[in-house]
Formats: C-alpha cells, structure tokens, sequence
C-alpha cells in the first residue's frame, strides 16, 4: 500500500502496528482523536491438540496484547 502511495496513485488506511515500517518518502497522518479499532484473533482447532509451541504462542499473543491495550486504553485482549 505505500508503494502506491508514493506512487501517488491513492491514499492508506494503515494500522498503527504496520508504522514501524513506514517510507521516508511519505507522510502519515493521523485520522483524529479516536480511530478506527480492529481486532486480531488467533484460530485454532475447537477441541483440537494444543501443542507445547501453540500454547506458548497463545499465551505470547496474550501477554503482548494485554501490554499493547495497556498503553492504548481503547484496545483490550480478548479472550
């Protein structure tokens, strides 16, 4: 989607989390005081096998979302 921008073939809605990568040759703005909000969900088998590896991605999914919502106070893990 930058690259398009740059281009100056159009605009970008892109997530705060997606700002770490920006390019030096555009300019983000903010959209106001309360911006959109979207959730990001981890999907797994209903009674499924949890995995040693799946249960500590869970649980590093949770502990980092839990942070994140801590410093923007209108995102929250769900759980």
């Amino acid at each position: 989607m930058q690259g398009l921008v740059a281009a100056g073939v159009g605009v970008a809605l892109i997530p705060g989390l997606a700002l770490v990568n920006a390019r030096p040759d555009i300019v983000i703005r903010s959209i106001g005081a309360k911006p959109p909000v979207r959730r990001i969900m981890a999907a797994t088998l209903a009674n499924g096998y949890r995995s040693p590896a799946m249960a500590e991605m869970l649980e590093t999914l949770e502990r980092i979302a839990a942070a994140y919502g801590a410093k923007t106070p209108e995102l929250a893990a769900v759980s």
